[in-house]
């Protein structure tokens, strides 16, 4: 059966996909060019049977859009195997990577990063008067901004250009910390 895949033509493995046995023997060959592959490609993060799984799976979806014009068989499943290494690379790489709260902070061991954490009792918060009345006195660039409106769109809404309404929105919150005695 291998020999077979190594020159089949598109038109040969639809057939083959039509017969159930041919099928199964064409499934178990797939497994074994993932289990190949795999072998001379490992993965960290991925157990092998679940990435040599994925590299079938990656196949069998796409089998019936096999072009024998255009490459062999080989080549279009060494083609997607690389497709999804990448891809999982991609994801394996771009995930965050757990922190431990015990992990020293000093070189002695005095202090761990749990240590760092503020406790949420030490942060002062506005009451509401407060609140309403910073809001009342801060310009209404500020109070766009604050509401999720970009800069551009304050800028055209109230006829200025987009430097003016950063130079005001900064000038506003600098207000707003030296009310509250907070230093930059």
């Amino acid at each position: 059966m291998k020999e077979l895949l190594r020159d089949i033509t598109s038109q040969q493995l639809k057939e083959y996909l039509q017969d159930p046995d041919k099928k199964e023997r064409i499934a178990v060959e797939l497994i074994k060019m993932a289990k190949f592959f795999a072998n001379k490609n490992p993965l960290q993060g991925i157990e092998k049977e679940d990435y040599v799984n994925d590299l079938f799976v990656e196949i069998w979806k796409r089998i019936e859009k096999y072009d024998h014009t255009k490459a062999g068989f080989s080549t279009y499943c060494y083609w997607w195997f690389k497709s999804y290494v990448g891809t999982y690379m991609q994801k394996y790489y771009n995930q965050p990577k757990p922190i431990s709260l015990d992990m020293e902070t000093v070189s002695d061991g005095s202090l761990v990063l749990s240590d760092s954490i503020p406790d949420e009792d030490d942060y002062t918060y506005a009451d509401q008067a407060e609140y309403n009345e910073l809001y009342d006195m801060s310009d209404p660039e500020l109070r766009m901004w604050s509401e999720g409106i970009s800069q551009q769109e304050i800028a055209k809404r109230l006829g200025i250009t987009q430097a003016q309404v950063s130079r005001r929105i900064t000038a506003n919150i600098k207000r707003i910390r030296e009310k509250l005695g907070i230093e930059e």
